[in-house]
């Protein structure tokens, strides 16, 4: 039974390792260092402890022959490194605040003693990074949450950052990092890619409130960030520690907080002087909350969050050209034009059929005697009796084609996009020993969309599209420490 389990346990974690492959960026960080005697000589076969301050997980690694020792895979936050080898008294540091993809240097000098004495200091708030060439620009949870960020997107915060600039591209995609293209960004959630592969762009963008930190990542790239040639911007989702932490949120705009722009104003020629068109409708709520904690202290975590948008905003303004009121009567004899020869045939004309063409009605535009109607551009002038209205275009345009204001035949249309969505967030991190930690991360989100004028097709009301999407990311993580 013993052989059958290991099997069994193998053939899982080699298939979970090929349902991950795509996830290939670092969101772990590393520690290393080496620990000496107080002559400056190695010490080998030393275990070093480092433990995670809000968890109390802790990672164990032993030194090389050089007495070298390394933490490969640890996830981001504040640790502290131990050794209490026999015949030396205990050291620690604490206060290492790890951020995404660092590596971080700490050296243990060990004093002769006692190792129930022991030798505290306190690591290096910054360090300077030694260890590779690319350029890392970490932004945090409090700053996500305190700066100015319309729309809740943590993208919208690389504008904060050096060498990155908003440009306008037909192709779509977020911002410039050093001068490449937009769509030349690369997105991870965890490690794995969150990218649309046609349109090279974001596809699912956390809560900010769920996120622990990004890092935008240019200059010379490291090996493991193959995707792209533009900045890498990867992020973390928060964990559980063992205390409970959480909040709850709600951001509100709606139309009285909006003002006008240049272009929605009338200009007078006359007196100089613009007026308003009118505000168009926006209403928008952005609500959710995040919890997390321990199932088991020091061992078992969750975290989970959600986030809710509800909103009506502006599509755009569409012009359109329609029947003024004496037109829908059948009277088009304020129209202008210049007569010529009749057509000779009954014809069935657009939304006019008449047996034979009353003499009262002008046909103006056709060049050519005996032209149909189908053959030449024409204009009408005149009045029509009502019975020779199409019955099939007059329901039409009585249900589909608004009513002229006044004279005013151009009717210009505001069309608002209704959406609902909804996010959800869930992660589990399981610590089975020192040496051997789990992490699940799940994330799954709804949007449904509406339009009133659709994408392609009719600008008038009534023709509107809607979509619906569904986004699943689904993240698992295995550590385990030699």
């Amino acid at each position: 039974m013993k052989h059958r389990f290991t099997f069994l346990f193998s053939l899982i974690l080699f298939t979970f390792s090929l349902a991950l492959n795509s996830a290939h960026g670092q969101i772990n960080a590393r520690i290393k260092g080496t620990v000496a005697d107080p002559t400056g000589a190695v010490l080998p076969n030393i275990t070093v402890l480092a433990t995670n301050q809000a968890t109390g997980v802790k990672f164990t690694t032993t030194t090389n022959a050089s007495g070298d020792y390394l933490f490969a895979q640890l996830p981001i936050g504040t640790y502290t490194v131990s050794a209490n080898p026999t015949g030396f008294k205990g050291f620690s540091a604490s206060g290492i605040a790890l951020n995404i993809d660092q590596e971080y240097v700490e050296a243990i000098k060990l004093e002769v003693g006692n190792n129930t004495e022991q030798v505290q200091v306190e690591a290096d708030s910054v360090q300077v990074n030694t260890t590779d060439m690319q350029i890392n620009n970490i932004v945090n949870s409090a700053q996500m949450v305190e700066l100015p960020l319309i729309g809740r997107n943590f993208t919208g915060l690389e504008l904060t950052l050096p060498g990155v600039a908003n440009t306008d591209t037909r192709f779509g995609g977020t911002y410039s990092v050093s001068g490449a293209q937009a769509q030349q960004s690369a997105y991870l959630i965890n490690g794995a890619d969150t990218n649309d592969i046609a349109l090279n762009t974001i596809a699912l963008t956390p809560n900010i409130d769920a996120i622990d930190q990004f890092n935008l990542v240019d200059g010379p790239l490291n090996a493991e960030y193959d995707r792209n040639s533009g900045g890498i911007v990867t992020a973390t989702i928060k964990q559980g520690t063992n205390h409970f932490h959480g909040d709850a949120f709600e951001f509100y705009r709606d139309t009285f907080l909006n003002t006008l722009n240049y272009f929605q104003k009338t200009y007078n020629s006359t007196t100089g002087a613009r007026t308003d068109k009118g505000v168009p409708a926006f209403h928008q709520n952005i609500f959710g909350g995040t919890l997390g904690g321990p199932v088991l202290t020091n061992r078992l975590f969750f975290f989970g969050a959600y986030q809710g948008t509800r909103q009506r905003v502006p599509q755009g303004s569409f012009t359109n050209t329609v029947y003024a009121a004496n037109n829908l009567k059948g009277d088009f004899s304020a129209n202008n034009g210049t007569a010529t020869t009749r057509p000779t045939a009954t014809q069935n004309y657009g939304a006019f059929q008449a047996d034979p063409i009353p003499s009262s009605i002008t046909i103006l535009g056709c060049t050519t005697p005996g032209e149909t109607f189908a053959q030449c551009a024409y204009d009408l002038k005149g009045v029509f009796p009502t019975a020779a209205f199409n019955p099939i275009t007059t329901k039409l345009t009585s249900t589909y084609v608004p009513a002229a204001a006044g004279t005013n035949v151009t009717n210009v249309y505001n069309s608002t996009t209704t959406t609902t969505s909804n996010q959800y967030i869930g992660r589990v991190d399981f610590n089975l020993n020192p040496r051997n930690q789990f992490t699940a991360l799940g994330l799954y989100q709804t949007n449904v969309t509406s339009n009133g004028i659709p994408f392609t097709g009719a600008t008038l009301p009534g023709f509107g599209d809607g979509s619906v999407s569904h986004i699943q990311q689904w993240t698992g993580d295995y550590v385990r420490q030699v």
